[in-house]
């Protein structure tokens, strides 16, 4: 059940936080494009307020200390990274500079 709760914390809270964050303006005269998903835009902000949120909500429904709570997801936040490194990765988001080193990555243009 945490993990079902902290899935959605993460989505709703990446995505209102990226609205909020980042694209305000527009959130405010066209709040339909909350739901506009297929468009982009999640905010790691925001989904962090999102996780502690349902965790919150969570430790209330099961009678526990939010600290109970934190204290066993702590060892899954460094695999909740990566695995978010990874995506970036793969979407050619992390940006680093030319290398010339075998160990370096090549990404082709796709233009």
């Amino acid at each position: 059940d945490l993990i079902f709760y902290a899935a959605i914390g993460v989505v709703v809270g990446g995505r209102v936080g990226y609205m909020l964050f980042y694209d305000l303006p527009n959130f405010i005269h066209h709040p339909w494009i909350l739901f506009q998903v297929w468009d982009g835009g999640m905010s790691f902000h925001g989904g962090l307020l999102g996780v502690l949120f349902a965790m919150w909500l969570y430790s209330r429904k099961i009678d526990k200390s939010i600290w109970d709570i934190t204290d066993f997801i702590a060892p899954l936040v460094p695999i909740g990274l990566c695995c978010g490194r990874i995506g970036n990765f793969i979407n050619g988001e992390l940006w680093g500079r030319v290398t010339e080193s075998p160990l370096g990555v090549y990404f082709m243009a796709l233009s």
